[in-house]
């Protein structure tokens, strides 16, 4: 466990240094037995601190008003890299996770625009990762921000189903076009008859 002091100086002193960066964890598709995407992650190499895990650093971010500028860099990154293997594969799509704090500011959306617009990414190529529990208490604010990109062709992913309180009536009323499960249901499905159920 870190001190939210000590990870909030050496975090103001990474943002100009290499120690932020990113990292590409392959999503694969098992109906077409193939890599579809990719869901880009922000990493710190901490320095004296060694790794710190985005657990311990994401929070402080969105606690001392970070989040939106490094949420904007990640999303930049991940429409770079994304963009070199649509030149090999066009349908291959970046899911970008985003913090509540980004949407809640109200332009996020506009942003988003910008960004794809500036890079010439196509929206159908994008996938917003939203966790669950971010969703509580805001989700007609949600549900609105993403109905104007979605209206763009961009999709929502809502990640860690089943850790917050959202309910399947919320699934239903189609807030996200991707949910994924959180690991806790699934990680045991091999030796659990529970799990497979």
């Amino acid at each position: 466990m870190f001190n939210s002091n000590e990870v909030l100086t050496a975090l103001e002193k990474a943002l100009n240094t290499s120690q932020l960066y990113m990292v590409y964890q392959p999503i694969f598709n098992l109906h077409a037995q193939r890599i579809s995407g990719f869901e880009a992650l922000m990493r710190w190499n901490g320095g004296n601190l060694g790794f710190v895990p985005p657990i311990e650093f994401i929070p402080v971010m969105e606690e001392n008003g970070m989040i939106e500028t490094m949420g904007l860099w990640v999303l930049e990154q991940a429409m770079h890299a994304c963009k070199k293997w649509m030149a090999v594969e066009p349908e291959f799509s970046v899911s970008v996770n985003v913090s509540a704090l980004q949407i809640l500011k109200g332009d996020f959306q506009e942003k988003v625009k910008q960004r794809m617009d500036a890079l010439a990414f196509p929206s159908k190529n994008l996938i917003l990762e939203l966790t669950e529990s971010n969703t509580v208490g805001n989700m007609q604010i949600i549900q609105d921000m993403f109905d104007d990109l979605r209206s763009q062709g961009v999709r929502l992913a809502m990640d860690d189903f089943g850790t917050g309180y959202s309910t399947l009536e919320n699934l239903k009323k189609g807030v996200s076009d991707v949910v994924k499960i959180d690991q806790a249901f699934v990680k045991d499905i091999q030796k659990s008859e529970f799990d497979v159920l």
